[in-house]
């Protein structure tokens, strides 16, 4: 905790006394005297906060913040961190990358991997990683991670030279121009498997060279539910101590908005397998002042680290100890309920701070409650540090009023100007949150939707075998069969306001029973499917309400030869039901409650089963993963999807209003978040 306090020291006595966080997870210090460099340097070398004064602006690495401190991922990333922080400072050459050039390093989760950085590690649960830097990813042994990132670095230097445009980072390099990764990891005698598709290491349906899927690989045990505990003190010693997962850095290197859409923990406790808990708290418009710093760092706490979306976790409390230092930062005014108003409201510094600015908009932003776009206040056309992605532009005006946009990608604005106060302001915002986002990027050149599927050509025309039935001519071919109702799904489904992950879900569901119209009446939580996913990669069990949800999974998508549990027929079933006057359905929840924590949770039948879910979870039983939730029928089954999603439980949910539903439905989510492949 020296050097957490060391920061705070120097924020209180060379600055304006807070500590900002940027998105990239540093620690900024604002409102420096231009005379206190040397001064403010020496504080930072003492502290082993500065290792390498040649290689501070390029140890810009995010790990994961929550590795090892729930039951997602491993805890690989943190140490990855460190070793490749060693490695940069430790090479003259590193310090050639511009000051803009990131590292991500992703325990599993995929949580740093939207950040857009130049260099991407990702853990997968076989002891190995996946390495993408642009248009090329690899797979390669997880041990070598770190080296893999610092050959990733030297093909983009040797990329740039070629290039000669001065690129600072990947994206910057010309079209067509080749980032030699695979000849890198090569020399530097790294074991490196090329996989076909850079989104691979997002995720999203990489194959490898055999034709296999990564999500279809079964990987038996890994990494996962490793805690082992994290070193002494050094430059990377206690997570977010030199700057959190940042990479030390003390200025902000091109920060995103506060409020951008949040990918990490939300606000709260977490738990990790072995009991300890972790206390997750956002900082307001990513500001901790003086004394909200010394709350964060009040014993017990031994650790804090900072988040990219301007939140602190503070580790290794008891349950106890976590629930009162969740009450003692709240009431120093940090953000600490997951269901805050605030979460995705961002702001640029504004008055006083900054001389550009129209509006004093930190003061004058709105809570922004419920779902929606993230709300980014502006006082000028610069908009420093606006979200990327979709979100409501509040951009004050000299006239005293605020002009309201919904910035969407790719897409026009959609603007009104509104007075700067009142109802019209809130309303205008509240209207515009509702817009539905953007469809994501196309991963291929663009290309209007399909159009729904003509009869075209006979079969035989195509090598396919043909039915030879005197009444009858219809598709035999599976894959065909697959491929075309999937075409005509996306043709006809208005998948566009969907999240890429969701959508594919959506499809399969629609697949499973027919109707295009399913899209309007789902509702998710934002991560319910890369937590779904992910625990499922980490071994989880996917416990159903009905056999029929059961029978449906398709065993072979399972990531990890995963359990399928349903309790409905056990013996001892009947009487638990007539004990607690509840329907059989209910009664079979009370079997799960040894393999609830962290699972997987379908229930396609039963609105009592559902019900009974949020009441036991209520009670204090485990609590999953994440919970698809698509009961079927007149009485209950909208009501329990309902009370779902507006659990203040904070579970990560997937539902259908209203009356449909039905194990089919649950089955295909289930499938389709097994596996990515179609």
């Amino acid at each position: 905790m020296r050097q957490a306090r060391v920061l705070g020291a120097a924020a209180e006595r060379l600055g304006d006394g807070s500590l900002s966080v940027t998105s990239r997870g540093n620690a900024e210090l604002r409102g420096l005297d231009g005379g206190c460099g040397a001064e403010l340097a020496a504080l930072l070398h003492e502290a082993g906060l500065l290792p390498s004064e040649r290689h501070e602006r390029v140890r810009n690495i995010v790990a994961s913040p929550a590795a090892g401190l729930d039951r997602l991922g491993s805890a690989d990333a943190q140490l990855w961190a460190r070793e490749l922080d060693a490695l940069l400072c430790a090479e003259d050459w590193t310090a050639a990358l511009s000051g803009r050039f990131l590292f991500a390093l992703d325990d599993g989760r995929g949580d740093v991997l939207t950040l857009g950085a130049d260099v991407s590690l990702l853990a997968t649960p076989a002891d190995e990683a996946l390495v993408q830097a642009g248009n090329r990813s690899f797979r390669i042994p997880a041990p070598e991670a770190p080296r893999a990132a610092l050959a990733a670095a030297r093909a983009f230097l040797t990329a740039a030279g070629a290039a000669g445009n001065g690129a600072w980072r990947v994206r910057d390099l010309p079209p067509g121009q080749d980032l030699p990764l695979g000849e890198y990891l090569r020399a530097a005698g790294i074991p490196a498997r090329a996989v076909e598709s850079a989104e691979s290491a997002a995720g999203s349906g990489a194959v490898y060279e055999d034709g296999s899927a990564y999500e279809d690989r079964s990987y038996g045990d890994g990494p996962y539910g490793d805690r082992s505990a994290y070193g002494n003190e050094s430059a990377y010693g206690n997570g977010a101590e030199a700057a959190a997962c940042g990479g030390g850095s003390a200025a902000a290197h091109g920060a995103q908005a506060p409020g951008a859409a949040a990918a990490g923990p939300l606000p709260g406790i977490l738990e990790a397998a072995d009991g300890s808990c972790t206390v997750v708290a956002g900082a307001p418009f990513g500001r901790l002042g003086p004394a909200q710093w010394r709350a964060l760092l009040s014993a017990p706490a031994r650790e804090v680290r900072l988040t990219p979306w301007r939140s602190v976790l503070v580790p290794g409390l008891t349950r106890r100890e976590a629930g009162e230092r969740l009450a003692a930062l709240a009431a120093a005014g940090l953000t600490t309920a997951p269901d805050s108003p605030w979460l995705h409201v961002g702001a640029c510094t504004g008055r006083p701070g900054c001389g550009k600015s129209r509006a004093d908009v930190r003061a004058e932003a709105l809570p922004a409650p419920g779902r929606g776009l993230p709300v980014y206040w502006s006082g000028c056309e610069r908009r420093c540090g606006h979200p990327a992605g979709d979100f409501v532009d509040v951009l004050a005006r000299a006239e005293g009023a605020y002009e309201v946009s919904v910035r969407r990608s790719g897409l026009p604005d959609l603007r009104c100007t509104v007075p700067d106060t009142g109802d019209g302001l809130r309303g205008a915002i509240t209207s515009a949150r509702t817009v539905r986002r953007s469809a994501p990027p196309p991963r291929t050149p663009a290309a209007a939707p399909p159009p729904p599927i003509p009869p075209g050509p006979r079969a035989e025309d195509r090598g396919f075998e043909m039915s030879e039935s005197t009444v009858f001519e219809y598709e035999k071919d599976g894959a065909e069969i697959y491929r075309r109702s999937f075409a005509t799904i996306r043709a006809e489904a208005d998948l566009a306001g969907l999240p890429e992950d969701v959508g594919r879900v959506a499809v399969r569901m629609i697949h499973a029973c027919g109707m295009t119209d399913l899209v309007g009446d789902l509702a998710y939580s934002p991560r319910v499917v890369a937590r779904a996913r992910q625990a499922l990669r980490a071994g989880a069990p996917i416990l159903c309400d009905a056999q029929m949800v059961a029978s449906g999974v398709t065993r072979k998508r399972l990531p990890a030869d995963n359990e399928v549990l349903c309790t409905l027929s056990a013996p001892e079933v009947p009487s638990l039901a007539a004990e607690s006057g509840t329907t059989r359905s209910a009664a079979a929840l009370e079997l799960w409650r040894e393999r609830l924590d962290g699972a997987v949770v379908a229930v396609g039948n039963a609105p009592t089963a559902l019900f009974r879910l949020l009441e036991m979870i209520a009670e204090g039983a485990p609590r999953p993963a994440a919970v698809i939730g698509v009961p079927v029928g007149f009485i209950g089954a909208a009501e329990s999807k309902d009370a779902l999603a507006a659990s203040p439980l904070g579970l990560e949910y997937l539902v259908v209003r209203g009356r449909r539903g039905g194990s089919a439905m649950a089955a295909a989510a289930l499938n389709a978040i097994a596996s990515e492949q179609e």
